[in-house]
């Protein structure tokens, strides 16, 4: 090996540490832009960020900001309940590490962002956007993030409908679109989602029936569809299905038919509440009801359930609460 060949190898050596350090560099900016881009939209009466958010100060070291240690890059953005006014621009794509946000309880408005570069968030396992003012439609690109597991965009504004690439996010495990202003069915492809524990959709425009496919999932926690204009029948297969099943909330819909034989096979099942008032809910209570003996809240009231009610409630020995106002019940309790 002749000497030009030995020294290009080892000026190569030497320059790797330079070049390592240069593309760390361009990763901070990279961070540094977007939230920058971030900053420039929103109104800080704390005035917390146009102190701490500048570029004398590490991006690493901002308020609300956490760094790995590993990619000495941003992974978390908690900037909750700060009475943030403004709008998320697209620019948050591009802090392509990160893997939770919450901004929860601001004055955040406006729709979010449509771009396809916050498809590049495939880190994102936890995002809070609850109790602000966002508006528009829930964005599809949700749905393009394979590791979300928890998608939190209550108690804002949002219309339109639950866009069916949302349940493309396989890992999701919980999901809370309450009080909102979202229309239309729930699509059948939430079914796709096996790993759901939590699903609150209170408060919306929701109607049509309650897919089938959502009682296939077995992981199910929490069920929570309250104060919507959801149609048909209870599924038959409610207790043999949702093993797992805690809270189930159905109250303030439309929903009609009969429960019997709804609860059969539920002796093993642990809910804790069950809310069925004010829908259309007809016949008489069945005995099986019984079996829900970790009951803690049961409400029926509000319904044109007849006869009487059964002895086998007296099994219900940790209930609390129990609802059953305005049918047409009769005989002995």
């Amino acid at each position: 090996m002749d000497i030009t060949t030995v020294l290009f190898h080892l000026a190569l050596l030497l320059s790797l540490p330079t070049v390592s350090i240069a593309l760390i560099k361009r990763s901070i900016q990279t961070d540094q832009s977007a939230l920058f881009a971030l900053k420039s939209q929103l109104f800080d009466s704390s005035n917390l960020l146009r102190k701490n958010w500048t570029a004398n100060v590490s991006v690493c070291n901002w308020f609300g900001v956490t760094c790995s240690s590993r990619h000495h890059r941003v992974v978390s953005l908690n900037l909750s309940y700060l009475g943030l006014q403004g709008s998320i621009p697209p620019e948050i794509g591009n802090l392509s590490f990160l893997s939770s946000i919450d901004l929860s309880g601001n004055n955040f408005h406006g729709n979010l962002p449509m771009e396809e570069g916050m498809v590049h968030l495939r880190r994102l396992r936890y995002i809070s956007l609850a109790n602000n003012n966002f508006g528009g439609e829930v964005p599809p690109w949700f749905g393009s993030l394979p590791n979300l597991r928890v998608l939190d965009l209550s108690s804002n504004s949002f219309v339109g409908g639950i866009p069916i690439s949302l349940f493309n996010a396989s890992k999701l495990e919980s999901i809370s679109i309450m009080f909102n202003q979202v229309q239309g069915n729930i699509p059948r492809e939430i079914g796709n989602l096996g790993n759901l524990k939590i699903l609150r959709m209170a408060n919306n425009q929701l109607t049509g029936f309650i897919p089938l496919t959502l009682f296939n999932i077995s992981s199910l926690q929490i069920v929570n569809l309250t104060n919507n204009t959801l149609t048909g029948d209870l599924p038959v297969n409610l207790c043999s299905e949702l093993s797992n099943l805690l809270e189930f909330y159905l109250s303030s819909n439309k929903l009609s038919g009969q429960i019997l034989s709804r609860f059969d096979n539920c002796s093993e099942l642990r809910v804790r509440e069950l809310s069925l008032s004010s829908n259309v809910l007809s016949g008489t209570l069945p005995r099986e009801i019984g079996n829900l003996t970790m009951l803690k809240v049961l409400s029926l009231g509000q319904n044109t359930f007849a006869g009487g009610i059964p002895a086998e409630t007296g099994k219900l020995q940790n209930l609390e609460l129990l609802v059953i106002d305005g049918c047409d019940l009769t005989g002995k309790f």
